[in-house]
């Protein structure tokens, strides 16, 4: 009996030694694992959900240093160098992951949304595009709050008229120029620092907008006149149209409770609203900037209201036409992917 205790102190050592090594080894492929690039890309959308950008940009920056290739790792670092303000960074990061993965629609659309605020970034795609598909894996997505300065050089240029619209179109029970003049001096004098003159709107001359706009003795004059800094104008046009037809919809049968597919023909009526603004200066008469602006919402039903659905139009461009004058934050959605 003794014998045989004497036999197992050496295995029994061993065997301790072993399991005291365990929680070791353990922490070294765990602390592998923590830092390989599928981790890193997995903590950094969760820092990115949180709102934690830097921490998400820390870890994308270091997974990529040893997956380089992957076009998923660099769509997030991309959007990571967007909320940072590094828009150069941002621009090459998107074109790396355009190239590397260009049927992707979430890259497309993360991509396409970014140099839509940084036209000067975008360069030719060679070759025929690829039709976009969405990413089968998990896919987060994320709310930017990106800061735009205003299209045009306000400095000194404080005290802004607006002049009656130039129609093209418009129903017979709206006065569009009135409306639209309306809204849009409503806006600025309260979303922005800008003088907007409470003046009866100075109708234009009725002449092509081209050969008036090119006429700055014209308005050098009118800003004179009503001694305005900047001088706002428009070309406009509003109108519906039927949209009316037979569609396809799934119904329950009452008879036998089953969901059955039937056609029936619908009314739908839409509001198209086209608008093209022309900011010139007073000072010399001479055009600073335009842009133009369209929208349409179609409505189940007929005889929505006009001016609701003008309005609502409206405020869908408010915020693209604020920022020509005034800097803002803008609401971007990006997607990210969490593997």
């Amino acid at each position: 009996m003794l014998w045989k205790t004497l036999q197992h102190p050496r295995p029994r050592l061993i065997l301790a030694v072993w399991l005291s090594a365990l929680p070791a080894a353990w922490g070294v492929v765990h602390a592998a694992e923590e830092t390989s690039p599928r981790a890193l890309m997995r903590y950094g959308v969760e820092a990115a959900r949180g709102g934690l950008w830097r921490e998400a940009l820390a870890r994308w920056e270091r997974a990529v240093q040893t997956d380089a290739e992957n076009p998923r790792l660099r769509n997030n670092l991309a959007v990571a160098y967007e909320a940072a303000g590094r828009t150069a960074d941002a621009g090459r990061a998107y074109a790396e992951a355009r190239k590397q993965f260009p049927e992707s629609k979430e890259v497309r659309d993360n991509q396409e949304s970014f140099l839509a605020l940084h036209p000067e970034l975008k360069e030719d795609i060679p070759g025929p595009v690829p039709p976009a598909t969405k990413h089968k894996g998990k896919v987060a997505r994320v709310t930017l709050f990106v800061p735009t300065p205003e299209h045009i050089d306000m400095t000194g240029l404080r005290h802004v008229l607006v002049t009656k619209m130039v129609i093209d179109e418009e129903p017979d029970e709206l006065d569009l120029s009135k409306e639209l003049v309306g809204v849009l001096r409503r806006d600025w004098r309260n979303r922005t620092s800008l003088d907007i003159l409470d003046v009866e709107p100075p109708a234009l001359p009725e002449q092509p907008i081209r050969d008036l706009l090119a006429n700055t003795g014209f308005w050098r004059k009118l800003a004179e006149r009503y001694e305005a800094d900047l001088v706002v104008a428009g070309e406009a046009g509003f109108k519906t149209a039927d949209r009316s037809g037979y569609v396809s919809v799934d119904e329950v049968s009452p008879m036998t409770g089953q969901r059955v597919r039937r056609t029936r023909f619908v009314t739908r009526e839409a509001f198209l609203l086209d608008l093209h603004l022309f900011f010139l200066k007073g000072e010399t008469g001479e055009l600073l900037y335009e842009d133009h602006f369209s929208g349409e919402h179609t409505y189940d039903g007929a005889g929505f209201d006009r001016l609701s659905g003008l309005f609502m139009l409206y405020d869908e461009m408010a915020g693209d036409i604020r920022g020509i004058v005034s800097p803002g934050v803008r609401s971007l959605p990006r997607s990210l992917f969490e593997e």
